[in-house]
């Protein structure tokens, strides 16, 4: 029995690690890893229930059936991405039953503990960090009249259906009172996150419900512990005081299927010309003459690759095959590197009859292209940063503003290195000066194993590119 409990924990560890490993440097789970995990631990602990552990199997069952739910229910809601929900599966598989509490399902919160306990802490620590480096932001975490007041509709809407939840269960709280803390907090933040239960009609519908109940007889003031109202009421609050500074940047071009973006980004797109692209092709059409549209070409991915997608283009894509459908013609999808490839080609004025190298530089982009009949083949590209990745993390370490490209442009423009040298390379320097408008120091190559650059006074950016 211990052995085939020490297996099941392994395959957890190994199979965990192996994905964790891959989800941060790819941000993506292999379904194949999970789905071999799971193999294993299915046939493990079938053996370990039908030999070693029938009386916590029913029981066992039941707390992994209400956690898979859950971790559903998660990921439709967008709380986390489906990797971490496919993962958490095989996790609970590997749990071994005898660790499963009888005649209780609160034993359901305990993988969520030890997954969200110390990115809680981690995420208190960082904030903590961040506001002593970035005082002057903390004006935008602090609480408005407004925010107290959407917190206490929070918190009636939380009461609310915890009394109708007691009155259907009344003997939950006393039973599973971490599952029922669990849930609690949940549709705290459910209440908090959706935006119908913040409309005025339906907070006023909560309290008229709650008022009925206790004409009724049927709710008594706090069915929970008091520190369960104490312990949402601090989580929603540093939800927010957090949120003001701990997020994570990712180029757009390397977001996945299943990246859960930032509130702020979301908003950003509320608000951004999305919406207004029916107006602005009526502008743009009234300013055109009459002619004929034989058909419509738009983006509709970052790379002509299969896996290539970002959700930004759906945007574009969508008006473009409907304005494609209104006009009968036909719609062209491409790409966004292909059109940044024939943009170059137009102003370097290549008919592209013969094939030719493109170098794409952009923010999430460091590639070099061979084109060649109107299509691209990747050749090679940087294994870490990109050129846009290059520049705003140089500045970061500079201490400029994010992002730091005007910043670092000015200083470029501006710098001066002194007393250059540079030995092992093919143009050696002695003694050199440096600016931005002396080309001196571009476009070198190394000829040995060693060589050295050396800088007097000033500072210079060195990129080094492996063949």
């Amino acid at each position: 029995m211990a052995a085939i409990e020490g297996l099941l924990l392994l395959v957890m560890a190994v199979v965990g690690a192996l994905c964790a490993v891959q989800d941060i440097r790819k941000s993506i789970v292999p379904n194949c890893w999970i789905a071999a995990g799971i193999m294993i631990a299915a046939v493990l602990q079938t053996i370990d229930q039908l030999l070693f552990a029938r009386e916590y199997g029913a029981w066992w069952l039941a707390n992994m059936a209400v956690g898979d739910a859950l971790a559903i229910l998660m990921y439709a809601a967008g709380l986390w991405a489906a990797g971490d929900a496919k993962l958490f599966l095989l996790m609970y598989l590997c749990v071994p039953s005898r660790l499963i509490e009888p005649r209780t399902l609160s034993c359901v919160v305990i993988p969520y503990c030890f997954i969200f306990i110390p990115a809680v802490v981690w995420l208190i620590a960082d904030s903590v960090y961040l506001t002593l480096r970035h005082a002057e932001r903390f004006g935008a975490a602090r609480l408005s009249a407004r925010d107290g007041l959407n917190m206490l509709a929070v918190m009636l809407e939380v009461t609310v259906w915890q009394a109708v939840f007691y009155g259907v269960f009344p003997t939950f709280w006393e039973e599973n009172a971490l599952l029922a803390s669990a849930l609690m907090m949940a549709c705290a933040y459910a209440c908090a996150g959706i935006e119908l239960f913040q409309k005025r009609v339906v907070i006023v519908l909560h309290g008229a419900v709650l008022v009925l109940l206790n004409v009724l007889g049927k709710w008594r003031f706090s069915p929970a512990p008091w520190w369960m109202y104490l312990l949402t009421v601090l989580s929603l609050l540093f939800t927010q005081w957090a949120s003001g500074y701990n997020y994570r940047r990712i180029p757009t071009a390397e977001v996945k299927r299943g990246t859960i973006l930032s509130a702020g980004t979301v908003i950003g797109f509320r608000v951004s010309n999305v919406k207004n692209l029916p107006q602005m092709v009526q502008n743009v059409m009234a300013d055109v003459p009459d002619a004929e549209i034989c058909a419509v070409c738009a983006s509709t991915r970052p790379r002509p690759t299969e896996d290539s997608y970002m959700p930004v283009f759906r945007a574009g894509e969508g008006q473009a095959r409907a304005a494609a459908a209104l006009l009968r013609v036909p719609f062209y999808p491409v790409s966004h590197q292909e059109g940044h490839v024939r943009a170059a080609m137009v102003d370097a004025g290549i008919d592209g009859g013969k094939p030719f190298l493109a170098l794409h530089l952009s923010g999430g982009t460091t590639e070099i292209l061979l084109c060649e009949n109107g299509r691209l083949t990747l050749l090679g590209g940087s294994l870490d940063l990109h050129a846009g990745q290059l520049v705003d993390r140089t500045g970061v370490r500079l201490h400029m503003p994010f992002p730091a490209g005007p910043s670092l442009e000015k200083l470029a423009m501006e710098g001066r290195a002194q007393g250059v040298y540079e030995r092992g390379s093919y143009y050696e320097l002695t003694d050199a000066e440096l600016t931005a408008s002396y080309p001196l120091g571009v476009s070198n190559e190394f000829t040995g194993k060693k060589a050295f650059i050396h800088v007097k006074k000033g500072t210079i950016a060195v990129l080094w590119y492996l063949s």
